[in-house]
């Protein structure tokens, strides 16, 4: 397993598509299923067959974030991390934000 490369255009790149799709969000009002951030994460990695050090490894985040993140006692990954996930998992960067923030799908 080889990490990511973090470059300074990774970050941007991916936060640009992430606010697109925040926008989609709110504006038309999409309905997309709520699944926690927990459980989008610990799928992800599942589907890998990865532990968690060795997804920590890949996503350049440590094995005890990765862990809150799953097991829900952090729900704020840096936008570094959701860049590494929306790449390594190959998650749509507006379900990571919908499953950390609720309300954006819940308007009606």
């Amino acid at each position: 397993m080889n990490k990511i490369d973090r470059s300074a255009t990774l970050v941007p790149a991916v936060g640009a598509q992430v606010e697109r799709g925040v926008r989609r969000l709110v504006d038309n009002r999409e309905r997309t299923s709520m699944t926690s951030l927990q459980t989008l994460l610990r799928k992800a990695r599942e589907g890998k067959g990865w532990s968690l050090q060795e997804a920590a490894d890949v996503l350049g985040t440590t094995k005890g974030h990765l862990h809150a993140l799953e097991s829900g006692q952090s729900d704020n990954p840096t936008l570094r991390l959701v860049a590494a996930l929306v790449i390594v998992y190959g998650l749509r960067p507006e379900a990571i934000v919908a499953s950390v923030i609720p309300s954006l799908t819940s308007a009606a």
